[in-house]
């Protein structure tokens, strides 16, 4: 199953594997997969290289999934929607 802004895919879900791939810049990926290189890792090859990042549903916080997904959706959307999100997401907390 896949998550997409217009069509521009930001997420994937796996669920019979428990498996979610986001697209993060390669700034996020690098700060993401430092906090758990065992359940959030990029993805093999050439699209890993490209900001593609792997998440183990099984084991990962959901704030820190939730947080992932933001990032991977704004990565995606027109700016003027992504700023819209943040700002919404910030006033909700």
């Amino acid at each position: 199953m896949s998550f997409r802004r217009g069509k521009k895919i930001f997420a994937t879900l796996d669920e019979k594997e428990q498996i979610a791939v986001v697209k993060l810049s390669s700034i996020h990926q690098s700060v993401f997969c430092a906090i758990n290189k065992t359940i959030i890792y990029p993805v093999a090859g050439a699209w890993g290289k490209h900001g593609w990042t792997k998440i183990e549903l099984s084991t990962v916080n959901k704030k820190l999934l939730m947080e992932m997904l933001t990032f991977a959706y704004c990565l995606v959307a027109p700016a003027a929607a992504a700023e819209k999100y943040k700002k919404g997401s910030k006033s909700q907390k």
